[in-house]
């Protein structure tokens, strides 16, 4: 769901710039009040989200949930093991980087980040649909919104709202 979440949320980001050139001259009523609210939600949202992924448990089944995923892609082929591999060690250097504020080097690795990602990125949907894979996904998920929810009770109904708000702005856009 998290991973599903940033896919939905980043759908929902070209939905909205998409229909914002298309309706920059009149917005269709409510608009505005909706674009507003889901904003400051997701602004809320990923403040809770943040927060809780700094939990030690979460941190741990991340850390489990990613190795996973690694070893189903490289169960793919040759090809697909080197390029998790060279992924692993831009992500080493691009955290390095961090670590030592070096923004200049964090600036050049993206690039070369990306390019990887989308190569993997086939092989990365393949392996989302491997019902062994859903179900650890599932249980990081439970677990990010059981503690989204201790730091910010209300976490669930903003997550329910923003759905609410994008059905609303795609009727809109119909």
């Amino acid at each position: 769901m998290i991973y599903q979440q940033i896919k939905k949320t980043i759908i929902l980001v070209l939905l909205l710039a998409a229909s914002l050139l298309l309706i920059a001259q009149q917005p269709p009523q409510g608009f505005q009040e909706l674009y507003e609210e889901y904003g400051i939600l997701s602004q809320q949202l990923r403040s809770t989200q943040q927060l809780a992924m700094q939990d030690p448990e979460i941190v741990k089944q991340s850390e489990e949930f990613s190795e996973f995923i690694d070893v189903k892609l490289k169960e793919q082929g040759t090809e697909v093991a080197e390029l998790v591999d060279e992924r692993n060690e831009v992500i080493e250097e691009i955290e390095t980087a961090r670590e030592n504020q070096d923004q200049e080097s964090e600036g050049e690795l993206q690039p070369k980040y990306q390019q990887i990602s989308q190569k993997l990125q086939p092989y990365i949907e393949t392996v989302f649909e491997d019902s062994a894979v859903q179900e650890r996904q599932a249980v990081l998920e439970a677990l990010m919104i059981e503690k989204m929810k201790e730091i910010d009770p209300e976490s669930e109904q903003k997550m329910d709202r923003l759905e609410e708000i994008t059905e609303e702005i795609q009727k809109m856009m119909e």
